[in-house]
C-alpha cells in the first residue's frame, strides 16, 4: 500500500500553522524472493543461491537493499543488493566463499531495514532435508509472488526437468494463497486465479468488503478450511464467467467446511457463483458447520447459481430473511452425521424467500423448522427423496411449486400444529404419522389443497380448529398417498378425529376418499371413519365421502350440521358391523340434501353407550336426501334395548 500524509503545527494560542508539502511512503513490495537453493542442486550441492523478482510494472533500483540469513540471530549471509531489477526481471545472489544460508531466516529488507519478504523457515529451522525429495536435491520455488513467502503452502520443490534458476518458476500462479484475513476492503482479481484458501484465519473483518471478479476460482485446502464473512461478501460472477468455490482436489463432498456469514455481515451479494464439495463437519457431540454456505442471522443475495455435491447441508438459513433466486441445489445426498443432514436448504427461523430455483437429486430439498416463515414460490422438485417438509411451529407459504420424479412428490408433514397456520394450494401436503392440531390451534387449507396420509398409522387428530373450505372448482382434497398413479382401497389411512376439545370447524367442498382404518385395533372408536366426531360439532357441507372403509361419517354424541354432502361407496368393513355411509351414535345431528348412493347401510342410527350411562340419537334427516342402492338399509334404526 502507498500511505500519504501531511502536517500543521498548532501553538499554545491555538492558531494553527500552514500544511506542509504531502509525503509519500510507499510500502508496496514491487520485489520478493522467488526462488531458493539452501541446499544447493542434483547437480552440485555447494550450488547455493537466492533468486529475487520484480513482479512490478516498473524497474526497481536495489540500493540500500539487503538480503540476510542466519542462524539463531547471527547472519552468516549479508549481501548488499545494488543495480537495476527491471520489471519482471530475475536477479540470481549466489553463496559466495564469505556467506552462507542460515537456518533460521532468509529475509529481504528495503532501505532503513524496513522488511520487505521472508522465506518459510520452519520452526525447527531449515536443513538438507528440507530441500530434498526422494534423496535428491531441489530449489524451492515461490508458487506466488502475490501472497506471503512466510507461507509453507507458497513454496514447491522444483522436481521437473527445467531449470527455472533466473527464469519463471515452473509452478508460478498455480494459485495465490491466503491463510489470513481481510482488514481492508480487497478485490481478489481474476489474473491471480485460483486462490487457495487455508484454516479458521480467512475471514473479512466487519465493515470491510471483500470484491470477487468474474472467473475467479476459489479451492480451500482441508477439511478445516473456510471463509468467514464478517462484513461484506461481493461475487458477483457473470453468466459466462461464474466465480467458484472448491476443495483443493474438487471431487469429494465434505472436503472444507463452508462460507460462514455471521451475524455481523451486511449486504452479501452472491450472483453467477458455484459452491462445490464443502459442509465437512466440525468437531463431534455434535459436530458443528455442516453448511457449504451458512448464513446466521444475517440475510445475503444468492441468485443465478448452483450449489453441489455438498456434505450434510448445503445452504443453512438460521434466522435469516435472505431471497434465494433461480439457484440450482444437484446432488446433496451425502452425510457424515447419524441424523442424516443431507439438505439442500435447511429453513430454521427467519423470512427467507426462495423462489424459481431447481432442486435435483437431494435427499431433502428444503427443510424448515421452527418459527420459520419462508415464502417458497415456483421452484422445481426432481429425483430427490423429500421435495420439502416442515414442522408444526413453521408458517411457510407455498405456491406454483412442481415435483416429478421424487421418492414422495409433496411436501412432507410430520410434526402436530402447534400455532394458526395457513396451506396453501401447491405440491400435495403428506402426512407419514398421527399428527393433531392443538387446542385453541387453527389450521386453515385453502381452495384446491391436497392433503395426503401414507399409510394406515397416519391421520390427522383435531383438537383445535380445522378450515377447509374449499369450492365447486377447485375442491380440497383428503386421500391416501397411494392413490396417486397406485391401485388403491378403503382402509390406506385413518381419517379426521375430531376430538371434545374441537370446535368451531368448518369442512366445505372437500372431497375424503379411501380412509377408515381402525387405530390399533378394531374396538378402538379413534377413527374407523373418513370423518369420526367425537362429542364435537362440524359443519360439512357440499363435499363428497367417498370409499372409505368402516364408515364414511361417524358422529359420537354429535350434533354437526351436514348438508349438500354425497355419501359414495362406503362397502368394505373391518370391523363387527358393516359399513356406513354415516354412523350416529347418540346426539342430533342435521343431515340435508345429501345423497347416499352404493353403500352397506345408508345411515345407522344407535344409542350412545356413554360414561353416565346411555344417550339416544335424535338425528333430524327430514329434509332434501335421496338413496340410491344401499346394499342393506338407507337407514337402519337400531332398536331400543329392552
Amino acid at each position: 500500500y502507498s500511505y500519504s500524509f501531511r502536517a500543521r503545527a498548532t501553538d499554545g494560542d491555538g492558531n494553527l500553522g500552514d500544511w506542509s508539502p504531502i509525503i509519500t511512503i510507499d510500502l508496496k513490495n514491487p520485489v520478493v524472493i522467488s526462488e531458493v537453493a539452501w541446499a544447493g542442486t542434483g547437480a552440485d550441492a555447494s550450488d547455493q543461491w537466492v533468486e529475487l523478482y520484480n513482479k512490478s510494472d516498473n524497474a526497481v533500483d536495489l540500493a540500500g537493499w539487503h538480503l540476510i540469513s542466519g542462524t539463531n540471530t547471527t547472519n552468516t549471509f549479508n549481501v548488499a543488493l545494488e543495480g537495476i531489477i527491471e520489471s519482471k526481471g530475475f536477479l540470481v545472489i549466489p553463496k559466495d566463499a564469505t556467506n552462507s544460508l542460515g537456518k533460521n531466516y532468509l529475509r529481504l529488507r528495503a532501505p532503513n531495514n524496513r522488511y520487505v519478504d521472508a522465506f518459510y523457515t520452519p520452526n525447527a529451522g531449515l536443513d538438507a532435508s528440507s530441500f530434498m525429495v526422494d534423496g535428491n536435491r531441489y530449489s524451492m520455488e515461490r508458487v506466488s509472488p502475490y501472497s506471503f513467502g512466510s507461507s509453507v503452502r507458497n513454496w514447491l520443490a522444483n522436481v521437473g526437468a527445467t531449470n527455472t534458476k533466473g527464469a519463471q518458476n515452473s509452478v508460478y500462479q498455480r494459485y495465490t494463497y491466503y491463510n489470513h484475513s481481510f482488514t481492508a476492503n480487497t478485490t481478489l482479481k481474476k489474473s491471480l486465479s485460483p486462490y487457495l484458501f487455508e484454516g479458521f484465519n480467512v475471514q473479512v473483518f466487519k465493515g470491510v468488503t471483500l470484491t470477487i471478479e468474474p472467473g475467479v476460482v476459489i479451492k480451500f485446502f482441508d477439511r478445516t478450511s473456510s471463509l468467514v464473512v464478517n462484513g461484506t461478501l461481493k461475487a458477483v460472477g457473470s453468466e459466462t464467467e461464474n466465480i467458484v468455490f472448491t476443495s483443493l482436489v474438487d471431487d469429494t463432498p465434505g472436503q472444507w467446511l463452508g462460507i460462514y456469514f455471521s451475524p455481523d455481515s451486511i449486504a452479501s451479494d452472491l450472483q453467477h457463483v458455484v459452491v462445490r464439495y464443502g459442509g465437512a463437519p466440525l468437531g463431534f457431540s455434535p459436530p458443528g458447520w455442516q453448511n457449504a454456505v451458512w448464513v446466521d442471522h444475517c440475510s445475503i443475495n444468492l441468485a443465478n447459481s448452483t450449489i453441489e455435491n455438498s456434505d450434510n447441508r448445503a445452504l443453512m438459513l438460521q434466522d435469516s430473511n435472505s431471497t434465494v433466486d433461480n439457484v440450482k441445489f444437484l446432488n446433496n445426498t451425502a452425510s457424515e452425521n447419524a441424523m442424516n443432514e443431507s439438505k439442500a436448504i435447511y429453513v430454521s427461523g427467519g423470512s427467507p424467500t426462495i423462489k424459481n430455483s431447481l432442486f435435483d437429486n437431494n435427499r431433502y430439498g428444503i427443510f424448515i423448522s421452527g418459527d420459520a416463515k419462508p415464502v417458497i414460490d415456483n421452484n422445481n422438485f426432481i429425483n430427490n427423496t423429500y421435495p420439502m417438509l416442515f414442522g408444526g411451529q413453521a408458517l411457510p407459504v407455498f405456491s406454483n411449486n412442481q415435483a416429478s420424479g421424487n421418492s414422495y412428490n409433496a411436501i412432507i408433514v410430520n410434526e402436530n400444529f402447534s400455532q394458526n397456520v395457513t396451506l396453501q394450494k401447491d405440491l400435495p401436503y403428506l402426512v407419514q404419522r398421527r399428527i393433531s392440531v392443538g387446542e385453541n390451534v387453527t389450521v386453515t387449507l385453502q381452495p384446491g389443497a391436497i392433503m395426503e396420509f401414507s399409510d394406515t398409522n397416519c391421520g390427522l387428530q383435531i383438537d383445535g380448529t380445522l378450515l377447509a373450505v374449499g369450492t365447486a372448482a377447485d375442491p380440497i382434497t383428503f386421500r391416501p398417498r397411494s392413490f396417486e398413479g397406485s391401485i388403491t382401497a378403503p382402509g390406506r389411512w385413518l381419517g379426521l378425529r375430531f376430538t371434545p376439545a374441537s370446535k368451531n370447524s368448518d369442512l366445505e367442498y372437500v372431497n375424503i376418499s379411501y380412509a377408515g382404518a381402525y387405530a390399533g385395533n378394531q374396538a378402538n372408536t379413534d377413527f374407523s371413519a373418513g370423518i369420526n366426531v367425537s362429542q364435537s360439532a362440524i359443519t360439512l357441507k357440499n363435499s363428497i365421502i367417498q370409499n372409505n372403509a368402516n364408515n364414511g361419517l361417524w358422529l359420537i354424541n354429535s350434533a354437526p350440521i351436514i348438508d349438500g354432502v354425497q355419501f359414495l361407496g362406503q362397502t368394505v368393513s373391518t370391523t363387527l358391523l358393516g359399513a356406513k355411509a354415516i354412523y350416529i351414535n347418540g346426539g342430533s345431528p342435521q343431515i340435508s340434501n345429501s345423497h347416499f348412493e352404493n353403500n352397506t347401510y345408508g345411515m345407522y342410527v344407535d344409542l350412545w353407550h356413554g360414561p353416565n350411562g346411555d344417550i339416544a340419537a335424535t338425528p333430524d334427516f327430514s329434509q332434501g336426501n335421496t338413496f340410491s342402492n344401499n346394499a342393506i338399509s338407507d337407514t337402519f334404526l337400531v332398536p331400543p334395548l329392552p
